[in-house]
């Protein structure tokens, strides 16, 4: 594995956070909150983006057939992976963006490089060096400090807030355990299998939900960000966090998750002209600090070998 590659994988993996930061604000406005409901329900927004992703994945499974063959002997490896990505990390992620602010699930999911490091420290994968961990405490601590600016981490819903976090640890669980098969047969086959099996899981509950979702009354504008969940949140920026673990720690991919905070409120003055304050300049200073820290810390070996 060249260093080039690895230049690759950061890239694809800076692209996906700003797809991500993109999926908070999508969400919000679909879903809304307890005080002012959106036009879906959080089990009819999962139902929608996994109707539309379905049929690209299905497409795609029938177009990898052959690559896709070498995968049967993980077929329960692939039904674990389906199972947290969507009946758990996705439902859960919707439950509490539904119950609390953007900027919560902006804090949770910025621990998940902290869990991912945890389990991987846990199994043996990785050491606790120094430079990696206040790699982690810096770039958490300029996420905290994009969401304090925003004075948004106060609210009524402790709730959504355990669920988010519950959230931010299946994804890291999913991240760690769907690295091994990346490496054996590639981010492709793992994204399609993984979702494919999830989205089927998700068939006894999606079928009645989807007789019961007011198509009609849904804009254009609104459409628009239910195929942006479809299209962009699940096959574009899987297959990028994915493609990231072919050729980094799991904890070098996730650590990108703290600047989705940052991303989101760069989003916002571009969209709505939110203000960005000095605060934004320097917590972005301490995540871009963080996240080379943990990138070039010393590790063990960074990519499995074939």
């Amino acid at each position: 594995m060249s260093a080039r590659q690895q230049q690759i994988a950061r890239g694809a993996i800076l692209v996906q956070t700003v797809f991500a930061a993109g999926t908070f604000l999508v969400v919000k406005n679909l879903l809304g909150n307890p005080d002012h409901p959106g036009p879906l329900k959080w089990y009819q927004l999962v139902t929608l983006r996994f109707m539309f992703a379905g049929v690209a994945l299905a497409t795609m499974f029938l177009m990898s057939r052959p690559a896709i063959a070498a995968a049967r002997t993980h077929f329960f490896r692939f039904l674990l992976l389906g199972f947290v990505a969507v009946p758990v990390n996705v439902a859960l992620f919707f439950v509490g963006a539904s119950m609390a602010p953007p900027a919560h699930a902006a804090l949770a999911y910025a621990l998940t490089p902290v869990f991912v490091f945890i389990m991987e420290w846990l199994a043996k994968r990785t050491q606790a060096t120094l430079q990696k961990v206040a790699g982690l405490c810096l770039a958490f601590g300029g996420a905290a400090t994009v969401l304090l600016w925003k004075q948004s981490l106060a609210g009524p819903e402790p709730i959504g807030d355990l669920i988010l976090l519950c959230a931010a640890a299946s994804w890291a669980f999913y991240t760690v355990r769907s690295r091994p098969l990346v490496a054996e047969l590639g981010a492709p086959v793992v994204m399609v299998l993984s979702l494919l099996f999830g989205t089927l899981l998700w068939l006894p509950i999606g079928i009645p939900v989807a007789l019961d979702i007011p198509y009609a009354q849904l804009t254009a504008g609104q459409w628009t960000c239910v195929g942006y969940t479809a299209l962009i949140t699940t096959l574009v920026s899987y297959h990028l966090w994915l493609f990231g673990l072919k050729y980094l720690e799991p904890t070098q991919v996730a650590i990108f998750n703290n600047l989705q905070p940052v991303a989101t409120v760069f989003l916002s003055w571009l969209i709505s002209g939110a203000e960005v304050g000095p605060a934004i300049l320097v917590a972005t200073g301490m995540i871009l600090s963080g996240v080379s820290l943990v990138q070039f810390a010393s590790t063990r070996k960074t990519a499995l070998q074939r």
